[in-house]
């Protein structure tokens, strides 16, 4: 029987998992991983190992929202992993900015100047950056459908 220790507070048993899979949650970091085993007959041993994660960052861009009250895809919003920091911005086809936010959380819901924009297309320009990793821009567009 055994212990695996992941170095993030968490265990599971070497009963359960000879080969276990874990999902570290937060920010970059080395953890240290320790293996803690023993016998029926009472021999003991232990293993660790240190490991990195690295700071990866993905980026989901929609190609469509319908902002309708209907409480789905209501909101153009950016989705991502491991994004700290972001400057979104949204203009329409004559290059007037419509909305602009540096909350990665925080979406568009179709709306400037208190009016609900037409069905049309859209611009968006992104700037993001994870913990560790430079500033990466991304741009392209959009349909807004009502």
């Amino acid at each position: 029987s055994g212990i695996w220790d992941f170095g993030d507070g968490n265990t599971d048993s070497y009963d359960e998992q000879t080969n276990p899979t874990h999902l570290y949650k937060g920010d970059t970091d080395r953890y240290e991983i320790k293996l803690f085993i023993s016998n029926e007959g009472g021999c003991k041993d232990s293993f660790k190992a240190s490991i990195c994660i690295l700071d990866t960052v993905s980026l989901f861009v929609p190609d469509a929202f319908t902002p309708n009250d209907d409480e789905i895809n209501d909101v153009f919003k950016i989705h991502s992993l491991s994004i700290v920091k972001i400057d979104l911005k949204i203009f329409n086809r004559w290059g007037e900015l419509l909305f602009e936010t540096n909350d990665p959380k925080k979406g568009w819901n179709g709306f400037y100047k208190e009016k609900l924009c037409p069905t049309d297309y859209y611009i968006y320009q992104v700037k993001y950056k994870g913990k560790t990793t430079p500033w990466k821009y991304k741009n392209g567009v959009f349909y807004l459908l009502r």
